[in-house]
């Protein structure tokens, strides 16, 4: 009995021995990038169509995931509604504001603008195949070891609406490249499957689903880019002043001369 002690504890000092201590997982101080930069320069508002652009609206499939929230994307909203401006500037289009919601665009403003671009961007973000395995069985407390893997997609969309009625004109959408990647943690020390506190591991692959989206991101705005032909936009500004004026027209107003 003695001997069967000995070992016993013999073994249990070697396991904590070779266990590395347990540390709070913590979120790598990561802030994605989005930038683009149009390869063309039409001359300054040679197109004769002007735009103000809005605020970006953003979806996720789950509640659970609002994505946009965490510090990696906290560069999106300025570097999608600056790029977009750069890119309709670079198509010989004018651009007026930004400003914070449409409510706040003055009359003397929206008069003076044809469309309202509205940009979105949504993410599903699918974790599959999760498993937890002990780390060392003779580790106090015991860590679990978190693997599985995340699957990304998405679309980037732009509308363009009439800028007095908001009446929806054109809307197109570009996808994501479905990507995936994996992932391998070590769980929180606090981690207890009785008592229902469980580990977090949302913040961590977001890094990977910001990364996997800013790879993509230039490409996605080039091919908005090559979408908006100042061709076709001025067709549309012609079918927004038919818009505005039959709006008028509902109201008994006649338009301005």
């Amino acid at each position: 009995m003695k001997t069967y002690i000995i070992v016993f504890s013999f073994l249990m000092l070697l396991g904590c021995a070779v266990t590395p201590p347990v540390q709070q997982m913590t979120v790598e101080p990561y802030t994605a990038t989005f930038d683009y930069t149009p390869d063309t320069q039409a001359a300054p508002n040679s197109s004769g169509v002007t735009f103000t652009i809005s605020n970006g609206s953003y979806k996720t499939n789950s509640k659970d995931m609002p994505w946009f929230t965490y510090p990696q994307f906290a560069d999106l909203e300025n570097g999608i509604k600056s790029d977009l401006g750069e890119i309709l500037i670079a198509k010989g289009f004018s651009v007026i504001g930004p400003f914070g919601s449409y409510d706040l665009i003055p009359y003397s403003d929206k008069k003076n603008i044809d469309m309202l671009l509205v940009p979105q961007v949504e993410l599903h973000i699918k974790i599959k195949d999760p498993k937890s395995q002990v780390e060392n069985i003779w580790a106090a407390p015991p860590v679990d070891i978190l693997t599985g893997n995340v699957e990304v997609s998405g679309k980037v969309t732009v509308e363009l609406r009439e800028i007095a009625t908001l009446v929806l004109m054109w809307v197109k959408s570009v996808p994501f490249e479905e990507f995936e990647f994996s992932y391998r943690v070590r769980n929180s020390p606090f981690y207890n499957k009785k008592h229902g506190i469980v580990f977090d591991l949302k913040p961590i692959i977001i890094t990977d689903v910001a990364k996997g989206v800013e790879s993509q991101y230039p490409e996605i705005m080039a091919t908005i880019a090559s979408l908006i032909d100042a061709e076709e936009v001025n067709i549309i500004k012609k079918q927004c002043q038919e818009v505005r004026k039959g709006n008028m027209s509902n109201q008994g107003m006649q338009p301005a001369k």
